[in-house]
Formats: C-alpha cells, sequence, structure tokens
C-alpha cells in the first residue's frame, strides 16, 4: 500500500472487519502495518482491552522503527489520539513526510523545468494590482468541518489586495457545501483526476505566491503536491492539528495555546503565531429555526443534558471513566453522544453498567445531515464535556456557537489544547481545567448549581456576538497580516522565521482609557475608545463607555445612539439599559427613560441602583407613591442603601410630611456620612430652623465643596438670619457660579427672586429668570455599575456600587506583526 494511501483508516466507515489484522498478527507479530489499523479499528469501536495489548506492542513497533530510521507504520494522524508526547509526534510526522520527499525527489525536476525562472526570490508574482495569490488545498471542499470553518476566511478575503483559488481533490459532493465554496472563492480548480506532478504544474502555471494545504497527514492527503515545491511560500494550516514534519513546509498557522513556545523544537516549520485563535470560525452559520424539544431528541425533559460528540476514535477509557463518574454524582443526568454502530453501543452500554450507572443514561444522537439542523439540535444541551487526549476542534467551536458551554482539560500536545484555545479566544477561560479531577469537579459543580449554570451560558450568549474567537472579519484581518508579512520576507530574500503578533493589550488600553476618563480627561479617553471602535466597532463595552463620555460632553444624540447600539448587539446586559435611563432622564425624556430602567430591572431584578434611578423619574413625573414603592423595595433588597432612604425622605418632602421626610434623610446619613445628598435635602427641609440649615449645607460643602445649590441656598440662609461676616467669603464663590451656569447654558443654582434681591443688574436678574429652577433639588445617581473592567472608573460619575464586572475576556486586540 503507497504511503499516502495507508496514511489513515477510514474510521468513518464502522463495518470493519478485524479477524484479518489480528490473525496476520498472530502469525507474523511484527507486521506493524497490520497492528497501526488495528489499533485505529479497536480505538474506533471501543474495544479497549485488546486495544491496551495491541497499543503497547504499536508503541513498541513505532519507537523501533524511529531508533532504526525506519518511517513507522503508525501514521502521524493515528498516534495523536494514542500518545501525547510532542516529540514522538514530530518525529514519527517528520520521517512520513522525509519518505514523500524522497519519493517526490525523482520526478521533481517535472515542476522544477515549469517554474525555472522562480527558483530565486522575485515579485513576478504580483499583479499590477499588487494582489498576492492565495492557493488553498484540500480534499474536504465538501460538507465536512474543514468546509464549514474556511468559507468563512474566503468570504472575507479583501479582493483589492488578494486573489484566492481552491484546488480541490475530493471530488465532487451531494450536498451544497461544494457549491458554496466555488462561489466564496475567485477561482476553483478540481484536481482530483491529475496526478501530484499535474497538480503542482497548475498550481504554478496560476502563479499562486502562497499555498496553504488544509488536509496535512489526513486521510487521502496530497502532500506529494506540496513535497514537489508548487508555490513560493508553503504553509500547513487548519485540517491537521500538528506539525507536518516536513521541510517543504515553510510555515504553520498556530498560536501560543496550541503550539507554546516551548514546543519550537517539535515542529518542523517556523510558526505564524495568530493573536487570538488558530482556528477560523464562520460567523455568518446559520442555526435552524426548527424548534427542536428534548423529547424530539430521546432526552429527558428535566435532567441535566452532558453531550460529547466528539469522534469515536477520540474516547479513551480514561475520559468515559469520568464521564461515568459525573453522571453518578447528578441524579437523571444523561450523556448524549454521536450515533454509532449498535455493537459500539452495546460495548459502551455495558461499560457504563459495568462502572455503576444505568445504560439508558446514554443516549444516542443520529447524524444530523444538515448542519443548520445540528446545531438547533446540539442547543438542546447543558454541557458539552470534551475529549481530552484529542479535544474537540470544530465541535467544540460548533458547541459554542450553539449556545452549550463546553469542559476541557489542557493537554501537552496540539491535538489535547485546541479546545483551550477555542474557550481562551471566546472568554471563557474559566472552562479550560488542568486536570481530570478539577474537570470532574466543575462539570459537578455547574451541573448541580443551576445559578452558576445559567450565569455561564449567559455569558456565553453575550461572547458567540462580540468574542474574538467569533469575530470571523478580525480574524480574517490577522491572516491577511500574516500573508503580507511573509510575502513580504520572502520578496526581500530573506528565509522564513517566527512571526509574532504584537497587539494593543485592550484591557490595559481601556485601563487607561478609564482612568482619563475619571479624572475627567475625556479628550485623551475618547481618542483611545475611537481607536478600538475603529477595528472593532461592534464591541459593546466600548460604545456603552464611549456613549457615556459623548453624553458627558453634551453630544447627547450620539451617546444615545452609542448605547443603543451596544444594546443592540448585547440586549441582556442590565447596566446598558440602566445607563440610557439616566441619560434620557437628563434629557427629561420621562417616559423612555422608566422603559429603560424597568428593562434594566428585569434582567437584574437584585440590583437596588435601578429601583432608585426608577424612582427619581417617578418622582418627576409626579407619581409620588409609585416612586416611595420602588425607593422601598431598593431599601428592601439592600437595607444598607443609604440612597433609597434619601429618595423615600424627597417624596415625603414633596408631600409636606417633613417629619417623616427627616428621619429618612437621618437614615440615610447614618448609613453613609458621606452622602451629600441627604444632607442638603435635610436643610431644604428645615426651613424654620435656619441654623441647623446652615449647619448642614456647611456639611455637604466639606462633603463637596463644588455643589452649587448648596452654596446657593447657603447664601441665602445667611443673608435670611444677617451673617454678614460668612456673606462676603460666599459671594464672590456664588457670582463665580452663576457665570459658569449662565455661560454654559445650564439651569442656573440661584433663584430669580434671590437674584433680585442679591443684584441689582436687570440683565442678570432676567437671565437668571430665563434659567432659574425651584429651591427643591433631585440629583439622579448618574452611572451607577458603570460597565467597566477598570478599578473605580464608576467614581467618574457615581458613587454607588463598588464592585465591578470584569469584561477583558470579550475585548478585541488589534495586532501588528513581529518578526522573530
Amino acid at each position: 500500500m503507497s504511503i499516502w494511501g495507508l496514511s489513515i483508516m477510514t474510521w468513518e466507515n464502522p463495518k470493519r472487519q478485524f479477524h484479518p489484522n489480528i490473525t496476520a498478527l498472530n502469525i507474523k507479530p511484527e507486521l506493524a502495518e497490520a497492528c497501526g489499523y488495528l489499533v485505529s479499528q479497536l480505538k474506533g469501536t471501543f474495544q479497549w482491552q485488546k486495544l491496551s495489548q495491541y497499543s503497547q506492542q504499536l508503541e513498541r513497533m513505532t519507537l523501533s522503527a524511529l531508533n532504526n530510521g525506519i518511517r513507522p507504520a503508525e501514521t502521524p494522524f493515528d498516534i495523536l489520539s494514542r500518545q501525547p508526547d510532542p516529540k514522538l509526534n514530530f518525529e514519527v510526522a517528520r520521517a512520513w513526510s522525509s519518505q514523500i520527499s524522497k519519493m517526490m525527489e525523482s520526478v521533481k525536476w517535472q515542476v522544477l523545468s515549469v517554474k525555472e525562472k522562480d527558483i530565486t526570490p522575485n515579485t513576478s508574482h504580483l499583479t499590477h494590482k499588487n494582489k498576492i495569490k492565495i492557493g488553498y488545498l484540500s480534499c474536504d471542499f465538501r460538507n465536512h468541518p474543514v468546509a464549514h470553518l474556511i468559507i468563512g476566511l474566503f468570504k472575507h478575503h479583501r479582493r483589492e489586495k488578494f486573489e484566492v483559488f481552491a484546488y480541490s481533490y475530493g471530488g465532487p459532493d451531494p450536498t451544497d457545501w461544494q457549491q458554496k465554496i466555488v462561489q466564496s472563492c475567485d477561482h476553483f480548480t478540481d484536481i482530483h483526476a491529475m496526478t501530484h506532478v499535474q497538480a503542482a504544474q497548475k498550481i504554478h502555471q496560476d502563479g499562486i505566491d502562497i499555498l496553504l494545504d488544509l488536509t496535512g497527514h489526513t486521510k487521502n492527503n496530497r502532500l506529494p503536491v506540496c513535497a514537489l515545491g508548487s508555490a513560493p511560500i508553503q504553509i500547513s494550516y487548519l485540517g491537521f492539528p500538528g506539525t507536518s514534519g516536513a521541510e517543504f513546509f515553510d510555515y504553520i498557522l498556530t498560536d501560543k495555546i496550541v503550539s507554546p513556545k516551548a514546543h519550537e523544537a517539535f515542529y518542523s516549520e517556523k510558526f505564524i503565531y495568530l493573536p487570538d485563535c488558530y482556528m477560523v470560525y464562520d460567523n455568518a452559520q446559520a442555526i435552524s429555526d426548527k424548534l427542536w424539544t428534548r423529547k424530539d431528541a430521546g432526552l429527558s425533559e428535566s435532567g441535566i443534558v452532558f453531550c460529547s460528540f466528539n469522534q469515536p476514535y477520540k474516547i479513551e477509557p480514561k475520559i468515559f471513566d469520568a464521564w461515568m463518574r459525573i453522571l453518578a454524582q447528578i441524579p437523571d443526568s444523561v450523556l448524549w453522544l454521536s450515533e454509532q454502530e449498535e455493537s459500539s453501543h452495546a460495548r459502551l452500554r455495558h461499560g457504563a453498567e459495568q462502572r455503576g450507572v444505568s445504560k439508558h443514561r446514554l443516549i444516542f444522537a443520529p447524524k444530523a445531515y444538515i448542519k443548520e439542523d445540528y446545531l438547533a439540535r446540539l442547543a438542546l444541551a447543558d454541557i458539552a464535556l470534551d475529549t481530552v487526549i484529542y479535544n474537540g476542534h470544530a465541535t467544540t467551536a460548533d458547541a459554542l456557537w450553539a449556545g452549550v458551554p463546553v469542559i476541557t482539560v489542557q493537554g501537552t500536545h496540539f491535538a489535547s489544547r485546541a479546545a483551550s484555545s477555542i474557550l481562551n479566544a471566546t472568554g471563557l477561560s474559566e472552562l479550560i481545567c488542568q486536570s481530570l479531577q478539577d474537570y470532574e469537579s466543575l462539570a459537578v459543580r455547574l451541573a448541580a448549581n443551576p445559578d452558576a449554570l445559567l450565569r455561564i451560558r449567559q455569558k456565553l450568549s453575550k461572547y458567540r456576538l462580540t468574542s474574538l474567537m467569533f469575530d470571523t472579519r478580525n480574524m480574517v484581518g490577522n491572516i491577511e497580516q500574516a500573508y503580507q508579512t511573509v510575502w513580504q520576507l520572502h520578496t526581500s530574500g530573506q528565509s522564513p522565521r517566527i512571526i509574532e503578533f504584537s497587539r494593543l493589550d485592550l484591557t490595559q488600553a481601556l485601563t487607561e482609557a478609564c482612568a482619563h476618563h475619571q479624572a475627567g480627561r475625556l479628550s485623551q479617553a475618547k481618542a483611545i475608545y475611537e481607536r478600538v471602535l475603529q477595528e472593532y466597532p461592534n464591541h459593546a463595552d466600548t460604545l456603552h463607555l464611549y456613549g457615556l463620555l459623548a453624553h458627558q460632553e453634551k453630544d447627547h444624540e450620539r451617546g444615545i445612539a452609542l448605547i443603543r447600539k451596544a444594546i443592540a448587539i448585547s440586549p441582556k446586559t442590565a447596566v446598558y439599559q440602566s445607563n440610557l435611563g439616566i441619560i434620557l432622564y437628563e434629557l427629561e425624556q420621562y417616559d423612555a427613560a422608566v422603559f429603560h430602567y424597568q428593562k434594566a430591572i428585569e434582567l437584574e431584578p437584585t440590583q437596588p441602583g435601578a429601583y432608585y434611578n426608577l424612582g427619581l423619574v417617578l418622582k418627576m413625573q409626579g407619581r409620588w407613591e409609585e416612586a416611595f414603592s420602588v425607593f422601598q423595595k431598593a431599601a428592601e433588597i439592600d437595607t444598607n442603601y443609604a440612597d433609597a432612604y434619601n429618595g423615600m425622605g424627597m417624596i415625603r418632602q414633596n408631600q409636606d410630611q417633613a417629619a417623616e421626610a427627616m428621619d429618612y434623610f437621618q437614615k440615610a446619613v447614618q448609613l453613609n456620612p458621606n452622602l451629600a445628598d441627604a444632607y442638603y435635602n435635610m436643610a431644604n427641609t428645615l426651613t424654620t430652623d435656619h441654623q441647623k440649615a446652615i449647619a448642614c449645607y456647611r456639611k455637604v460643602l466639606e462633603i463637596q465643596p463644588d455643589h452649587r445649590r448648596a452654596i446657593a441656598n447657603l447664601y441665602h440662609r445667611l443673608v435670611y438670619t444677617c451673617s454678614w461676616d460668612d456673606l462676603q467669603s460666599l459671594s464672590s464663590k456664588v457670582d463665580e457660579i452663576l457665570e459658569l451656569s449662565l455661560k454654559t447654558g445650564e439651569k442656573t443654582a440661584e433663584q430669580p427672586l434671590m437674584s433680585v434681591i442679591w443684584n441689582a443688574d436687570p440683565a442678570r436678574n432676567l437671565a437668571v429668570a430665563n434659567h432659574g429652577q425651584t429651591i427643591c433639588w433631585v440629583k439622579s445617581k448618574q452611572f451607577p455599575d458603570f460597565h467597566s473592567n477598570c478599578p473605580n472608573i464608576h467614581a467618574v460619575l457615581s458613587t454607588q456600587h463598588s464592585a465591578l464586572p470584569n469584561f477583558a475576556s470579550v475585548i478585541c486586540p488589534a495586532t501588528s506583526a513581529i518578526i522573530r
């Protein structure tokens, strides 16, 4: 059998015959090909007792072959799910690729004769439009995970910079997936009937600058086409989770999680480190609107549904043991798996019962041939349990896209680290475990705690729209930047080297922006927000922050529009609703403010700040008893919430119930001695006790020296009590505040009547009459729960709520290439 024909056994076909291989090994135990094929078959059908015996035998054969400089019979793909040792994986892959290179050496001249003018680096491939020609080589341009992923890359390539060629050797596809690929690239060529030399010649004749192989050491690969040097730059990507071990690949597109720098010695290729995740995902992938029910899928209506739709060869005994221990701890839970042949089902059911779990708790899902239906049905699961020695790759990304959180263990080689990369880029690194014990504990904890599971699922619901993992355009931009960088190196005559991407650390950048925002340096904060939004226009948190800043700068329409856009992207984020309500309240759009406060309360019914702000609006609408009720509700939620008592006091003050109002104000300052608003309202209630009122106004100014209305009202009381000595020190301050208010168009703290008493200038008195308002002043608590990971940023606009959510994991960094 040819070395590329044997490269992967056909695990897609469950009708396997084991006896000839076992017989062959009994007759000739050193027959490594039979042993390798048998181990693959046993893995795929859960025959774990026999697998242990033959796997050990295959290990000895593989090591012996490598020690003797012989290509092992075990394929680079098969060893990934048997042995997670990156060094051994590399040695096996290198042995296979080396033999491919040697076999192609005798025919390489036929390709070289075609490309004799292109032996040295040059720029002849660049067209007059300076487009780089990118070729993609695969047998999986069909209904296959590679096609499902790569189509997003094809669609978003900038055609003014790149020309996209697809070379397919998988034959015709009965589904519409191949047609989608055809439509999303510029040129599609079927090369399955061509020889390796003919295919290489065709790729060269098309003038391909960079060729990406999307198959690697998987079934039906055509690595010989790459061994012939079909393009000036050749890159391994996506289809094979590890090194090719080949000298004919210059680079591998990867990331720092799946291929840490410590593993550099175990790769033949130079790393191109993509900044987020190596895997591109098509965020236009639809989910069927078919309303699946658990009954439709044969699942329990009430119990927790764990799922794992990974291929059978990835399921090893130790992960199955862990799954059964999890089921044993969660009553009525089930494990939902992909349908296999009935004999495989029987083995797994028997294995469950051996481990003390009813066989009826294993449910097998029939194959869903339409991807949209698969995703819709997948959403019925509560938690996806990843396989360990070989993670789910596209399977993990699909589960997250369907809204199902995935728990994984970070392993030691590419295949066992891929899910960690995907989860990290999705913003769910808390689902990455470092041991199988932690994996089990986390699965049990989430399954047993509905609130914790709901929080994770809500977080995923938000992040699937905003995270790096599912920002296809951003991912394509990073890949294109990589292409431009390696092409520049090539055309300048430089050798391949590691390519890294430095990023704007958005956590740090937004921390800096928030510090500027807090300090009132709005122009600096604005510049950072704009920089982020220029690259990532749908970053909801930044839109929200920038909207608050725009409102502060009196650009109210823009502020409202930005926050509305944040809400459209993430409609279940309560703080966006609450802060939009505050802006609308300040613009006296009370009905709209009430709507958004109520929406915030609906989303987070235990947050007292939203009730407080709703109470302020209801008060302004004259709906006093409703306002009192919501202030009361805020105090019930948090009995130490001083602002709620201040709110109740304001209502009783307006209802001329001064004694009760004073009780609430005193309760407020008892809870928060620095609540200036409560002292201010207390002073206003003391209409006849001027000395106590003066003391309260002084307390306000001790806490908040620039409190304009406290200054104006204190001045009024000092005039009334003939406290002439104190008046002189306040007079200039009153004039300064008035002039500032008139200049900025704000309502003045000074009342028209007091202006007439204090000043004989008719123009000034008219201006105050046009801008003044009543003595009783109600201040909205601005922007509670300022949604940021920046420490104390809420202090820019509020004194409420010290605990802030952290959104660093949804930040989308900008990138630039660094060549090492």
